[in-house]
């Protein structure tokens, strides 16, 4: 019995320590559609690669049912629009791929690419 329980133990230990390295910003990506921006700050710092602060909001599809999460957006936040350096409020609308890192609870954006959606047909 003694062997069983020193198995668990090792286990256990590796769960944790794996479980604290996960929430210990791992980068983690989605992707999804942006549904709404909240820009509190915009303008260049030396030394930043991004121009904006605020949120983003992004929809995705778990189990076909829309899905909503806010990713906080940093100037260490590289944005980009169609292959270009963009503000937050142009990704409204677009469809995104994004890598955030989740840091005292809140999920921070490191980077977003965006496309916005083209209508085939319309003019």
């Amino acid at each position: 019995m003694n062997w069983k329980r020193g198995l668990l133990m090792v286990t256990m230990v590796g769960i944790s320590v794996l479980g604290s390295f996960i929430a210990a910003g791992a980068v983690e990506s989605i992707d999804g559609k942006v549904v709404s921006t909240n820009l509190t700050a915009c303008g260049p710092v030396s030394g930043k690669p991004g121009l904006c602060e605020g949120t983003l909001t992004l929809e995705y599809l778990v189990a076909n049912k829309p899905v909503k999460i806010e990713l906080q957006i940093t100037r260490d936040t590289v944005l980009t629009l169609d292959g270009k350096m963009a503000l937050l409020p142009s990704l409204n609308g677009a469809i995104a791929k994004t890598e955030y890192e989740t840091k005292d609870g809140k999920k921070i954006a490191t980077k977003v690419i965006a496309q916005k959606v083209s209508r085939k047909g319309k003019s």
